[in-house]
């Protein structure tokens, strides 16, 4: 069962992408869920990025600003966490690695969330779990494409302030 805070968090983006959500593939690309680290914004990485490729897709940019202008103010840390599936890549791509990739993908988020939106680097941090982590086996296309995955923790941590 969520705190009140992340209930109404989640009310918020749930609010916000309302329409996103019924209109276009959003759907099938963002999940929001409740788990012992916080609110965890689950994104498949299958429509943010293109294969190999740790830059967001341009057409999903305003779906981050407007999680970023609900999650920004306050003093949760948030976590951006990335993973993949256990195929190899391609020995011509940007990374030699899924621990590579999974975690240049965290940190482009982490670096968009606090130029954008101003969040401060102590609230910030950024993991690549490659296929460390898998939400279903990867035996399938379909648990591949579960396991590919950018994920958003409002954790249950809250940044000390100092006087």
């Amino acid at each position: 069962e969520p705190s009140p805070e992340f209930a109404d968090i989640t009310r918020r983006i749930e609010e916000s992408l309302a329409y996103q959500l019924q209109t276009t593939d959003l759907k099938d690309t963002l999940r929001l869920v409740h788990d012992d680290r916080g609110l965890v914004i689950r994104f498949s990485a299958n429509k943010l990025f293109k294969p190999g490729s740790d830059a967001v897709e341009r057409q999903y940019l305003p779906l981050l600003d407007k999680i970023g202008k609900i999650i920004g103010p306050g003093d949760r840390v948030i976590r951006v966490e990335g993973h993949t599936d256990d195929s190899p890549l391609p020995k011509e791509g940007k990374f030699d690695t899924n621990w590579e990739l999974s975690a240049a993908r965290a940190i482009w988020i982490v670096r968009y969330l606090r130029a954008r939106f101003e969040i401060p680097t102590a609230r910030l941090s950024a993991a690549g779990y490659a296929d460390g982590q898998p939400l279903a086996k990867n035996d399938s296309e379909e648990g591949k494409a579960m396991n590919r995955r950018v994920e958003i923790v409002l954790t249950n941590l809250k940044v000390a302030h100092k006087n």
